[in-house]
């Protein structure tokens, strides 16, 4: 299961989401495409993200296309880490990013773990509950230091 696991995140923080966010500063740097929402539709798509951005050296939002739920960290928005897990009480998402060279800065974000009721009956695309649905093995996906244990996997980011 946690090779399952680990490959899940993988595939998001470096071959899909890794990929996508620097394809988008190269097009945002070179002008070379109009970020309509098709164009970041389909960018979304290929890194099969919940949402996709692009924010301005400052912070302000120049793009979007996507669902995501509470507020962008800070240090995602400014392009201050490469990827960041932020776990908030209903949603914890994981966040790939990549800055071109004016400051601007590409934000692929993951819906890794939603908190819902489940008498609420929401699909909501998380990874956790996905991972039960084809497992059957629920797993607990927390920003916190579990400590060690024999089923704990930690996901070591960049910083």
């Amino acid at each position: 299961m946690g090779v399952l696991l680990r490959e899940e995140l993988e595939e998001r923080r470096h071959s899909l989401g890794t990929e996508v966010v620097e394809e988008l500063v190269r097009l945002w740097d070179s002008d070379a495409v109009d970020l309509d929402g098709e164009a970041l539709a389909q960018l979304r798509a290929r890194a099969r993200s919940s949402a996709l951005a692009l924010y301005d050296q400052d912070g302000e939002l120049i793009a979007w296309d996507g669902i995501h739920r509470g507020r962008v960290p800070d240090a995602v928005k400014y392009g201050e880490r490469l990827d960041l897990y932020r776990d908030l009480p209903l949603f914890g998402y994981l966040y790939v990013t990549a800055a071109a060279p004016d400051g601007s800065v590409a934000v692929a974000a993951y819906l890794v773990r939603a908190s819902l009721p489940e008498g609420l009956g929401a699909d909501m695309g998380d990874l956790s509950s996905r991972f039960f649905a084809e497992t059957g093995e629920r797993i607990r996906i927390t920003e916190d230091d579990p400590g060690v244990a024999e089923a704990v996997w930690d996901l070591a980011l960049e910083e």
